[in-house]
């Protein structure tokens, strides 16, 4: 369904992606806008398991979004080292597809707020 990595010498394996998603400070939650523009918004999260939640407001543009497609990606990059004259940068990165789910139960709603 997704492409493979183009580069695999710089492929992680499941364990050190898993590394980064837990102790990145934010990533980005990338969907698609309500309005058919691609939408991309940086967001703290938690983790629990194989599940990433997120915290936002009860109502916007955001939610409106995900209510008509619930299909997401979500980047943490962690390390940087810019490259001077090599107009690159070296650095850490996690990418994972999901579908968000936003009719959770409250104890599940809650348990990352302690």
């Amino acid at each position: 369904m997704f492409d493979q990595v183009r580069r695999k010498n710089r492929e992680w394996n499941i364990e050190e992606a898993r590394e980064l998603l837990l102790s990145g400070e934010y990533g980005t939650l990338s969907m698609f806008g309500e309005n058919g523009y691609g939408y991309g918004i940086p967001m703290s999260y938690a983790m629990d398991g194989d599940k990433i939640y997120f915290h936002c407001a009860p109502e916007g543009f955001k939610l409106n979004s995900l209510k008509i497609n619930n299909k997401v990606s979500f980047s943490v990059v962690g390390k940087t080292k810019v490259l001077p004259g090599q107009f690159s940068t070296e650095y850490q990165s996690v990418l994972v597809f999901g579908k968000i789910e936003m009719n959770l139960p409250d104890e599940e709603k809650n348990m990352h707020l302690i």
